[in-house]
């Protein structure tokens, strides 16, 4: 084996026992950190209150036509709570049962 051959097979070994190493310390601090640790995005709500009527309807169950009547709704009186979109006409309770855990009425839920 020559001398550049010993040094890349140096270097490959090195880079093997860093990555070991590395990988080793990663899943230490994930074993230790426990279930909590789990990344789970929070869902992105939809706050009927503010939101564009293009945005409503990407609601399951919401097309076009309930979209802006849900738009007419909130325009007239803004929604306090999620289950008053139940008021609107269109919306009974399968449909807001489908969009339901998607939408939320100002800041809060």
């Amino acid at each position: 084996m020559d001398e550049d051959s010993r040094i890349t097979a140096d270097a490959r070994l090195a880079f093997a026992a860093a990555f070991l190493l590395l990988a080793g310390a990663c899943l230490s601090q994930i074993a230790r950190a426990g279930p909590r640790a789990r990344l789970s995005p929070e869902p992105y709500l939809v706050d009927v209150n503010a939101a564009p009527g293009g945005e409503i309807e990407a609601l399951p169950g919401v097309g076009r036509v309930l979209a802006e009547r849900i738009v007419e709704a909130r325009d007239a009186a803004p929604f306090e709570a999620p289950d008053e979109l139940g008021s609107v006409p269109g919306v009974g309770p399968a449909t807001l049962g489908r969009f339901r855990p998607f939408v939320r009425c100002g800041g809060g839920r």
